[in-house]
């Protein structure tokens, strides 16, 4: 992309009053309070970005597209480069959103009555998966204490060992809304308790580029044996600002995970990743730090 086309295109206002004046939900939902449930920061998306869609727009770039393995390739550079984790382009697949993929990751792993593991609290719309798919909500409690939220892993072992219908685990990893980051060992008996119960793991890392200072984001799939069990999803809508155009990407590092997500995406999904969110998707990972 050109310079100049950074330099016409004119910086947007980011001031409250310049986020409500492009309609920004979180900044018209409520009037004047800021709506502090929408987790979706206010820095506006990178240039490279907006020069991207920009081109699309002035083309008239509004035709039917398809074109995963710029996405997919986009995301495993990026993955490389941030968390030291490499994906297989060739073993994922584009969805609108991650909510999307998580309910595909439900399809495909379990059938109506099967157990649905999901820690609480949790982002809301993970509650809607028991009653729109006739699955069983089993809650895995989070504990508090003075040093903050903590997953309890005893009790998950409990839960799996005490329910054989449980067929699936729905982790939000980082943890929304408490911003709970699993560590590798956590991680490693999560693994190894689901192996041992034959249940598959959906890993939602949408937050995985957002952790404070000190923390580190270990992608599920880098841990040993998670490869046979479980489905990581990713999206650069949250790190890079952009959550009202759709993109994000379904990646497993097993050809028989894969091959069952391929069974149903189609019929199933009815549509994924349109034309602007993949752009933008691919603009912003080839090009934002």
């Amino acid at each position: 992309m050109s310079e100049s086309l950074y330099e016409k295109l004119p910086m947007p206002d980011l001031s409250p009053d310049g986020r409500r004046q492009v309609r920004m939900t979180k900044w018209t939902r409520y009037g004047d309070a800021q709506a502090a449930w929408l987790a979706e920061h206010d820095l506006g998306a990178p240039p490279e970005v907006r020069a991207r869609l920009h081109e699309l727009v002035a083309g008239g770039a509004f035709g039917y597209h398809f074109e995963p393995e710029n996405v997919l390739g986009s995301f495993s550079r990026w993955t490389t480069q941030r968390h030291g984790w490499t994906p297989d382009p060739e073993l994922g697949i584009l969805t609108e959103n991650v909510l999307q993929g998580i309910w595909l990751g439900v399809e495909v792993f379990t059938q109506p009555g099967d157990g649905v593991v999901i820690s609480t609290p949790i982002y809301p719309p993970f509650l809607d998966i028991s009653p729109s798919t006739a699955r069983r909500q089993v809650e895995w409690p989070m504990y508090r204490d003075d040093q903050g939220w903590h997953n309890d892993l005893d009790g998950l072992e409990s839960l799996l060992a005490g329910d054989p219908g449980i067929r699936l685990m729905v982790l939000c990893h980082p943890h929304n809304p408490t911003g709970v980051v699993f560590t590798e060992a956590e991680l490693a008996r999560i693994v190894a308790l689901a192996t041992q119960h034959n249940v598959k793991i959906i890993s939602d890392e949408i937050h995985g580029d957002l952790v404070h200072p000190g923390a580190k984001h270990i992608p599920m799939l880098t841990i040993p044996g998670a490869e046979a069990c479980t489905v990581t999803l990713a999206s650069g809508v949250k790190t890079f600002g952009f959550g009202g155009i759709k993109c994000a990407v379904a990646q497993t590092a097993n050809e028989n995970l894969l091959e069952n997500l391929q069974s149903v995406s189609a019929k199933l999904l009815g549509g994924g990743a349109n034309r602007m969110g993949a752009e933008a998707t691919v603009a912003a990972w080839d090009n934002g730090q």
